[in-house]
């Protein structure tokens, strides 16, 4: 990728093999209100904004979100980005255990409206 202007903007990647898609995953350098700046570790840091991965039910568990995550981090490393960020629903042990793993630091639980949020960063670059 590209444009860092794209970035400003939500930019979908999408895996694909043999033709056929198995995830996807939207990044922005925007991000919603509800993201306050006290739940992050430096909260002035440039960060990327990971927002909806999605990988097909059937091939959960076969690297594709690891895989697609990856590319996230490398490209917000090579773009002078200092964090990823990103948010879970809290009620979903498997996404939950799966940012922990690739390891991703638990900044805490938020509610919007009536959902609730766990949030998430990685540091990919130290300030």
């Amino acid at each position: 990728m590209s444009d860092p202007e794209a970035l400003k903007r939500k930019t979908l990647f999408v895996a694909v093999r043999e033709g056929l898609v198995l995830g996807s995953v939207a990044v922005a350098t925007f991000f919603p209100a509800f993201w306050k700046s006290k739940y992050w570790a430096e909260p002035k840091a440039a960060a990327l904004g990971v927002f909806d991965l999605v990988v097909f039910p059937d091939l959960q568990g076969q690297g594709v979100g690891k895989f697609l995550m990856d590319g996230v981090e490398e490209l917000a490393h090579d773009r002078g980005f200092s964090y990823v960020r990103l948010d879970a629903f809290a009620q979903n042990p498997s996404s939950n255990g799966f940012y922990r793993r690739i390891g991703y630091v638990d900044r805490g639980e938020i509610e919007v409206r009536t959902c609730r949020l766990q949030l998430y960063e990685k540091c990919v670059r130290p300030v």
